[in-house]
């Protein structure tokens, strides 16, 4: 948190992304998306972002001269929230998105995973992964209208509604938090250590031959799916589907590690 003086009055904000609450970083999102599409400039951004965090029912762009004056002094207070650098002479300002936890578990009637997707199902891992594979294509062929979409169906994988009518899609801010979480949970997957149960595992084993994307297996993660319901841990296929997603990798870090070691052995 940093202190910021203006009016005559301190009040403390958030200076980093893990310290803001639901609401702040949903608002967060919200500027980041107008940003990105070129509606707003990184600096209406960063005081529109500002104004969010000291609780002001208007831009301070707003206020009269003197108190409009300490308060854009205070900007770089904000620094924490993206990556700063310099491109043909101009400052370039990427938002910071990526985080293992969920700062948006939930919005309105919609509910998500917790924390490193804690509380999605193996099934809705592979789902997820099917449409990542779906939007890099999509990319490839530049195709903005399909990727809009396809961040949608991760909004919906990831979050449900609560309530009598449980179909629908999330708003839009909600899908594009899902997709950016679900990718860097991925990402943390197959790059560090992830402490489990108070151990740290390095699940980048599952990746060390065959690539990031299909954990060992050139089927890909559905028949992946297809060995752990043949080792009838989980049960059968649906049952492997249906399980907690860390319980299987745990499962399928297990297999791997113990092949690697009898593999040293001989």
């Amino acid at each position: 948190m940093k202190e910021i003086t203006y009016s005559n009055q301190k009040k403390e904000i958030p200076d980093s992304l893990e310290e803001l609450s639901p609401k702040e970083y949903y608002r967060y999102l919200e500027l980041v998306l107008m940003m990105n599409a070129g509606e707003i400039s990184p600096f209406q951004m960063r005081c529109k972002l500002l104004s969010c965090l000291l609780g002001m029912k208007h831009s301070l762009l707003l206020c009269r001269g003197e108190i409009q004056e300490e308060l854009l002094a205070q900007l770089p207070a904000l620094d924490g929230f993206f990556d700063i650098t310099s491109q043909d002479g101009m400052t370039v300002y990427d938002a910071r998105l990526k985080t293992g936890r969920n700062l948006l578990p939930a919005y309105k009637e919609w509910k998500g995973p917790g924390d490193m997707l804690s509380g999605i199902t193996f099934g809705q891992f592979i789902e997820c992964m099917g449409v990542m594979a779906e939007m890099e294509r999509a990319r490839e062929q530049g195709n903005e209208e399909d990727i809009g979409e396809l961040i949608s169906s991760i909004g919906r994988l990831l979050y449900k509604k609560q309530g009598p009518q449980e179909t629908g899609t999330p708003p839009f801010p909600v899908c594009f938090h899902a997709y950016i979480f679900f990718l860097a949970v991925w990402e943390l997957i197959y790059s560090v250590p992830i402490s489990t149960n108070g151990k740290d595992i390095d699940f980048s084993i599952l990746f060390e031959k065959s690539g990031r994307g299909n954990a060992g297996d050139n089927t890909g993660w559905v028949g992946i799916s297809y060995d752990v319901a043949a080792s009838g841990v989980f049960g059968d296929f649906r049952q492997v589907n249906d399980t907690p997603f860390w319980d299987v990798m745990l499962y399928i870090y297990k297999c791997r590690f113990e092949m690697l070691h009898n593999n040293k052995k001989q």
